[in-house]
């Protein structure tokens, strides 16, 4: 179901090619997917998912918010386009090829030091468009979860 780009090493430290700039568009990337994919577009590269949930979009009265789960990703719609990826799993890296498990050291090798963090949560704004974030969350000095995508306001 996914593609791992096998030329990225998973190692604590970071090869040279992905030295520490600031995010762009690139970054946004997951899996050969980005925020303008629609859900053909997903079951086209990933299969059907796992499952399916639905919330209420708290900012728009009426709208559904669903989620595709798969094992190591869950992919957020906004009606039948990409709004954000969860990468739940060391399966799926980000374009810089960072992992879930990894340490915060290669985070730090990878991506520079955040714009904004606190003990767990490492946020990386894209300075070109307003809530456009990929954020990490840390449990015990290691990647636990990464958020790619537009926060909801």
């Amino acid at each position: 179901r996914y593609v791992v780009d096998k030329t990225t090493s998973t190692s604590d430290t970071a090869s040279p090619r992905l030295a520490a700039t600031r995010i762009d568009s690139t970054d946004f990337v997951v899996d050969g997917l980005s925020q303008d994919s629609d859900s053909a577009a997903v079951v086209a590269r990933l299969g059907r998912p796992d499952s399916v949930s639905v919330e209420d979009n708290p900012y728009d009265t009426g709208m559904k918010l669903p989620t595709w789960h798969y094992r190591a990703l869950e992919v957020n719609f906004i009606t039948t386009t990409v709004q954000s990826f969860e990468i739940i799993g060391p399966e799926v890296p980000t374009a810089r090829g960072v992992r879930v498990g990894d340490t915060v050291e290669r985070l730090r090798a990878a991506y520079g030091e955040p714009d904004s963090h606190d003990d767990d949560d490492w946020s990386y704004a894209d300075s070109k468009q307003e809530l456009h974030e990929i954020a990490f969350t840390i449990r015990n000095g290691r990647i636990a979860k990464v958020f790619i995508g537009t926060v909801l306001d």
